[in-house]
């Protein structure tokens, strides 16, 4: 990550939690109790978010607690609430939804903590993330009954009756997000919840110490096997077959990694073989893995221009054998790979890197990246 990058992301840390500070005071001053708290809750929670990683922030992390503070903040704004009959349900309706995504979270995390994976029934899962969504809310409401009595402060900012309403419209969110989940894990063989879990997990190991280690991340991906936001090369360098270093294979490398930006993004995994074996980096003959990273890097900026700004390079070793991950997000515009003096464009079709060519290639930036333009 560059210089400018961590800046930003400094940045956005730390405006968001003036951002947080700036509504605990708001709420002190004007007796909101509920705010109060979830202000304070929230700019807790940002610091081993946050902190923990030198500041270094991830944009879905800080969407997801951007999103949750916001949400149930704005659900407690009285002007809100007389504005609109429906507010308060609406936000009451989407607080199901993420209770039931937390579930989810919880029962990935649960089956990633074991030395090999439980093989969840679909409707247990379904029903487990279901019910925990349906605790969460009792305890909420409990809880703020709770501090009404023994602290003479009220949290409830509508009538019971229409409390009893926002619970019932809770429960069918709940409902409404379990149903989709469910769907989802019986219809998708490559789960879009799975892989985003597992990129957050990854991505936060000072939040989830000993839940997913690099080793089970790295079966999990293997597992999946190659798709198209995912490819296995042997090596990075290296001809297997002749032992001697080969230029097709750096090009075979660099086709995928501008496939993956020319269309969703997706990893590379180097020094595991098409069939999911690991094989390890040192077919490649490097001294060291920085010496790896140098190479891979320098080939990358060499050959796809402002290709590195799209990249971060990760390494994970399983039982004395190195694999490097690739990941690669999607650009905003149109990268070609220069090799050999000419222009080449790959995106990717399935588990494969294909290169377009004269009308196909206009077609597909036409399609893909008109907005840019």
């Amino acid at each position: 990550m560059n210089r400018v990058d961590e800046l930003k992301q400094v940045f956005l840390v730390w405006a968001f939690r003036i951002l947080v500070v700036m509504a605990i005071l708001a709420a002190f001053f004007k007796s909101n109790w509920v705010n109060l708290l979830i202000s304070i809750f929230i700019l807790i929670i940002s610091f081993p978010v946050f902190v923990g990683k030198k500041n270094k922030v991830t944009g879905l992390e800080f969407l997801v607690l951007f999103f949750i503070f916001a949400l149930i903040y704005f659900s407690n704004l009285g002007f809100l609430n007389a504005l609109f009959w429906w507010w308060n349900l609406f936000i009451r309706f989407v607080l199901g939804i993420l209770a039931v995504l937390v579930g989810f979270l919880l029962i990935f995390i649960i089956n990633n903590s074991k030395k090999k994976n439980l093989e969840f029934n679909v409707f247990f899962i379904t029903l487990f993330c279901f019910s925990f969504a349906l605790m969460s809310g009792l305890l909420w409401e409990i809880f703020k009954f709770l501090i009404g009595i023994f602290f003479d402060i009220n949290l409830f900012s509508v009538s019971l009756e229409k409390e009893f309403w926002g619970v019932v419209i809770f429960s069918l969110g709940s409902f409404f997000a379990s149903l989709m989940g469910y769907l989802h894990l019986i219809f998708f063989k490559h789960s879009f919840l799975k892989k985003h879990f597992l990129n957050l997990l990854r991505k936060n190991p000072d939040i989830f110490k000993g839940v997913v280690s690099p080793k089970n991340y790295l079966v999990s991906l293997i597992k999946r096997g190659e798709s198209e936001d995912l490819e296995f090369k042997s090596a990075l360098r290296t001809n297997l077959f002749t032992k001697e270093h080969d230029k097709r294979i750096e090009h075979s490398i660099l086709k995928t990694i501008l496939a993956f930006m020319n269309t969703g993004g997706g990893k590379l995994l180097i020094g595991v073989s098409d069939e999911g074996k690991l094989i390890g980096l040192d077919n490649d003959g490097f001294k060291s893995l920085d010496k790896f990273s140098l190479h891979l890097t320098n080939l990358i900026d060499k050959n796809i221009s402002n290709g590195m700004s799209n990249v971060s390079i990760d390494f994970i070793e399983i039982d004395d054998v190195s694999v490097c991950i690739v990941y690669v997000k999607s650009s905003r515009k149109h990268l070609f790979l220069n090799y050999l003096g000419q222009e080449e464009f790959y995106i990717r079709f399935g588990p494969s890197s294909v290169k377009l060519t004269g009308s196909r290639l206009v077609d597909y930036i036409n399609g893909k990246y008109k907005k840019v333009y």
